[in-house]
């Protein structure tokens, strides 16, 4: 009864204090502000914190600065004073989450203390790494919700429907959730049933951001239900494919579209857009509209700022910016755009326009000198189109400049001095031009420059200066000469050093302690290398080919063989064995060490270099065995070894089952190796036996394009770049012997295949036939019998064809491709047809040609005799020479004796019979061993005696006795 009475008062109290009205009643619902901050503790510690986690997604690609904000947290202060976090003024209850690019790495559970904040209105997880995480159906508590910002923190799945119930947000965006940079493949993803009611429910949205999130499975009806209220929309490489009037609609306040890299492929005039009176950026880049601009029309916009429409197919000027005068940014590149830039381009924003970007279109004639009116201009690229003459001097009057973008055109001339008084330039690039000129020594004057790249001109002289501010570094392929300074930039923060195909000499450079990229190739520096080098841990490439390097390679290499994946030395002096240098664990993809002095057998410590795709090792003095241990190799697709010293059989480890799995190219050509050839590698080289139908790739990255020396057709070609298609064995200039297996025939993927200059036997196998993809062969000097198989003459790709010096025999096959080769046929006395002089005549043994099972069944056969030929070609060699010697000497047996003096009595009439028959005298000197000459008579006889000489097997019995008489007997005679 008390308690009742007491509640009325209590009722009344509650109502007199709003205030702590509300509190109660936040209290029954939400965690108290206490609670609010061990949740905020929690949310934190159930991440790790890695500056990775946001370097990419915040520092390199956008103006936020990353830093560990939770890591400030601390238990028992008030979290409305950490970093992120907004409370409400009156309440103390947080209102406010920011930890974008705070460098958190982890799941995201739908557990996670975060979603105990209901009290939420602002909530900004961006720049993070969530590890895939899905966007939880949890987010639909936060019904106060205006702002929620998920973008760049590498989310996937798909949007919960339950997104809908934040019916108060202003503010949405999931953009760029891709988890692995640029990875297509991790989208995240929308359903058309969740876009409608996502565009139905918030109906307060302003700001509509999911850039590469896959709408593909959205209907296009669906965008026409965008809310009125939208003045942002960006929509970037989502994939979609419907027209752009439909996502337009009413959208009158709309002030930003970003509808770039979708598949539109739209025919609307631009007009269309006229009645979006507010539009100020419009991004449409990497879309097919090219017949979007075709009309001028009277449409304008006035308030225009940003334009994007690079990569879209445009052949003309969007004539429509003329009536623009406050655009800031204007990017037309990578068009199809030609002719000269029209003068009242550079009216457009003439006090305005920072950003310039017209590279990669068909612009011709100079630049003009209108440009320089341009006045706030920071960003200027007009590279890879056909601009010609000087560049204007008058660009020094563009002090704002920050990039001066030139590349891949026709300029000539020197570089106009004034481009000095450019103090806030960051990036030149005149690359790929005619520009003749010593080295822009004045440039150094300009202290925030970063990238100077000159590579591919007409410069020439030497470098005198010393560059320490810059970060990259490129001037290759030009006629720098001299020696250059021993600070030249060992004591800069330089991480991309590119000297190569110039004519420097002296000692080598030391790079900085930093770098990541170093070439020096095709120069003439001499000596050894500097022992400072080693300090360089971070290097990625290091290119010191072709120059003059003596000495040994240094041991201490290993300091960065953590972080390296190009070592080329190659063509230069280095003497000595390859050091045991290699670690576990090392990245090297590229190992290239050719047309050295080398010497010794091959570290077994490359066997830890499981990334190995390039092992170059030719034209030096190494020896040993084949170094099977490769084999085990992963990713090794190139080896070659030719001109060395090594020798013995080529044989596999016998544990693998798999030997070179990705091999391509195997170069063992004019070395010392003998036995039978590898038939088991064969067999498993999986790489080669189906052609690669992928698009035209190239070995290496963007920075670095692997290369090799390979003689193909019988020319010795460098490879600049390696198709990953490209396939070839080389196993010429070695002493195998046996036949070639015929499993070679697998090997469809072969363009090239050279056995030449060998000792091999047999016939060439039929399956060859099937290399479909063949463009060249070299069978030449060897010993193979045998008729040239018919498929050989179907190859439609084989271009070099040598099969000379051989023992072939046989019509040569006819068809439009052996038609064409001359000399390829030379050396084999028993092939004949075109186009040999020979003619096949009516020979039967010389016009049939067996068919196929006949030839693999004769080819058992043959073996199978040969192998008894020569189990008793010994025995009967040693018999046969006694015998032909003891008959010779003793004249016994008699009877056979008289029998070949009256054979040749009867074939002699009158004196001449007498003359010649007083001639068979017998004579010890005249058959002696020590006689050279009819030693050689003896031995051949004795070969017919013991069934030795091959031609014997293709005699009858009749032929057989008529040889035996006429070479053992009458030529012995004399005569």
């Amino acid at each position: 009864m008390m308690r009742i009475c007491l509640f009325p008062f209590l009722l009344i109290f509650i109502l007199r204090h709003s205030t702590l009205a509300s509190v109660l009643a936040a209290s029954s619902h939400h965690l108290s502000h206490i609670g609010e901050c061990d949740a905020l503790l929690q949310f934190s510690n159930s991440f790790i914190f890695i500056k990775d986690a946001s370097i990419n997604q915040c520092d390199e690609d956008s103006s936020t600065t990353s830093y560990p904000k939770t890591a400030s947290w601390k238990n028992g202060t008030d979290c409305c004073s950490w970093d992120g976090v907004t409370c409400h003024g009156a309440t103390n209850y947080m209102i406010g989450l920011d930890v974008n690019c705070s460098w958190l790495r982890g799941r995201l559970h739908s557990n996670n203390s975060l979603f105990s904040l209901s009290n939420l209105r602002w909530l900004n997880l961006a720049g993070n790494d969530f590890k895939g995480s899905r966007i939880s159906p949890r987010f639909g508590i936060f019904t106060e919700l205006t702002h929620l910002n998920l973008s760049r923190s590498a989310f996937s799945g798909i949007i919960p429907p339950k997104i809908s119930q934040l019916s108060s947000l202003i503010s949405f965006d999931t953009s760029y959730n891709l988890y692995d940079d640029y990875d297509t493949d991790r989208y995240l993803e929308i359903e058309d049933h969740s876009f409608k009611w996502l565009v139905g429910n918030l109906t307060q949205l302003r700001e509509l951001h999911v850039d590469y999130t896959d709408m593909s499975r959205v209907s296009p009806i669906s965008l026409t239900k965008l809310p009125s209220t939208l003045s942002s929309l960006s929509l970037r490489g989502c994939k979609y494919t419907g027209p752009i009037s439909l996502i337009l609609g009413n959208l009158d306040h709309l002030t930003y579209l970003d509808l770039g890299y979708n598949n539109i492929s739209d025919t609307v005039d631009f007009e269309m857009l006229a009645p979006l009176k507010n539009l100020e950026c419009i991004y449409l880049s990497g879309n097919n509209l090219s017949m979007l601009l075709q009309s001028d029309g009277n449409c304008s916009f006035p308030k225009l700022r940003v334009l994007g429409l690079s990569g879209c197919n445009l052949t003309v000027f969007p004539y429509f910016l003329r009536s623009s005068t406050v655009m800031y940014y204007l990017d037309l590149s990578r068009n199809l755009i030609s002719g000269r830039i029209p003068e009242w381009v550079w009216r457009v924003g003439r006090d305005t326009l920072t950003s310039l970007f017209f590279s990669s279109n068909n612009f011709t004639g100079e630049i003009p000198s209108s440009i320089c009116q341009l006045s706030s201009l920071n960003y200027l690229d007009l590279s890879n189109n056909r601009l010609v003459g000087t560049i204007p001097g008058c660009l020094g009057k563009l002090s704002s400049l920050i990039w001066l973008v030139l590349s891949h055109n026709i300029l000539q001339g020197p570089l106009p001095r004034s481009l000095a008084n450019c103090t806030s330039l960051e990036i030149f690039n005149t690359s790929y031009n005619e520009i003749y000129d010593t080295f822009p020594d004045w440039l150094n004057a300009s202290y925030s420059l970063e990238t100077l790249d000159l590579q591919s001109n007409k410069f020439h002289g030497a470098i005198e200066i010393s560059l320490f501010q810059l970060s990259y570094v490129i001037l290759s392929n030009n006629n720098f000469a001299g020696q250059l300074p021993k600070d030249f930039a060992v004591n800069s923060s330089a991480d991309f050093i590119d000297l190569a195909n110039n004519n420097f000499e002296g000692p080598l450079p030391i790079p900085p302690r930093n770098i990541g990229f170093y070439s020096i190739a095709n120069n003439k520096f001499n000596g050894e290398i500097p022992y400072q080098i080693c300090s360089a841990t971070e290097l990625d490439v290091i290119d010191l080919s072709n120059n003059s390097l003596t000495g040994t390679i240094p041991t201490c290499f290993m300091n960065f063989f953590a972080s390296i994946s190009v070592l080329n030395l190659r063509a230069n002096k280095f003497v000595g064995q390859i050091p045991e240098i290699f670690i576990p664990g090392t990245r090297l993809r590229t190992i290239r060490l050719s047309q050295n002095q080398l010497r010794g057998t091959l570290p077994r410590s490359l066997g830890y270099c499981k990334h190995l795709e390039v092992l170059d090792l030719s034209e030096n003095e190494l020896e040993g065995s084949f170094p099977y241990w490769l084999e085990t190799l992963p990713n090794l697709q190139v080896l070659v070894l030719r001109s060395n010293k090594f020798s013995g059989s080529v044989d596999s480890s016998k544990t693998s089952d798999h030997p070179f799995p990705k091999l391509r190219i195997l170069d063992l050509s004019d070395n010392r190796f003998y036995g039978p050839l590898p038939a088991k590698h064969f067999a498993k080289l999986k790489a080669m036996e189906n052609e690669e139908k992928s698009s035209l790739r190239y070995m290496g990255d963007e920075y670095y394009q692997d290369s090799i020396v390979v003689e193909m057709k019988g020319v010795k070609i460098e490879l600049v770049k390696i198709l990953t298609m490209f396939t070839t064995i080389d196993f010429s200039s070695n002493f195998f012997t046996g036949e070639i297996p015929r499993v070679i025939g697998h090997l469809k993927a072969l363009k090239g295949l050279d056995l030449s200059h060998n000792n091999l036997t047999g016939k060439i196998p039929s399956s060859m036939g099937n290399l479909t993809e063949l463009e060249w062969l070299d069978l030449s000097s060897n010993k193979l019998n045998g008729i040239i198989p018919k498929g050989l003459a179907d190859l439609t790709w084989l271009s070099c064809l040598n099969l000379s010096n051989n023992q072939l025999v046989g019509p040569i096959p006819q068809s439009t491709q052996f038609d064409t080769f001359d000399h390829s046929f030379d050396g084999n006395p028993r092939l004949c047809g075109h186009p040999l002089p020979k003619e096949c005549g009516n020979d039967p043994r010389q016009t049939h040609t067996p068919a196929l099972h006949e030839e693999e069944e004769t080819e058992c056969s043959n073996s199978i005799q040969w192998r008894v030929v020569l189990m008793g070609y010994g025995c009967g060699l040693s018999i046969g020479i006694s015998t032909c010697y003891i008959m010779l000497e003793t004249r016994r047996p008699r009877w056979l004796t008289r029998m070949v003096e009256r054979k040749r009595a009867r074939k002699t009439n009158g004196p001449k019979r007498n003359a010649v028959l007083g001639n068979l005298t017998w004579s010890r000197d005249r058959f002696s061993l020590f006689n050279p000459k009819r030693f050689l008579i003896i031995v051949k006889c004795s070969i017919f005696i013991s069934g030795g000489a091959p031609e014997v097997n293709e005699m009858g019995d009749k032929a057989r006795d008529k040889a035996w008489q006429r070479l053992c007997f009458v030529d012995a005679l004399g005569r």
